[in-house]
């Protein structure tokens, strides 16, 4: 598996990461748009010209310590597991306090 994952540049890792994101938010009813997702991945910044609140920056945000952990798993090999799940999801959902509206 490293040998494959070897192959991929980290700008197209980059690239996965931004439209997973992007769209996994979306699906939740995200609306931050395309280009502020790849602000927040790859800079780690909201451009301030959009709405959001501060829980669909981190559900952007989220993704990037979920993606990094799922790489290191598939990196070491390791098995699929019920823990691994919940680790990724917990990755997911952390900084999330449902019914947070603030907006920045």
């Amino acid at each position: 598996m490293k040998r494959f994952l070897d192959t991929f540049t980290q700008d197209y890792l980059d690239d996965i990461l931004v439209r997973l994101a992007h769209h996994s938010a979306g699906i939740e009813g995200n609306t931050i748009s395309l280009p502020a997702t790849v602000s927040i991945i790859v800079n780690g910044t909201l451009p301030m010209s959009g709405k959001a609140t501060v829980r669909e920056f981190y559900e952007i945000e989220n993704h990037k310590q979920a993606f990094e952990n799922m790489l290191s798993h598939l990196l070491n090999e390791d098995p699929l597991t019920i823990a691994i799940v919940k680790d990724i999801h917990a990755d997911l959902t952390d900084r999330l306090q449902y019914g947070s509206v603030a907006k920045f």
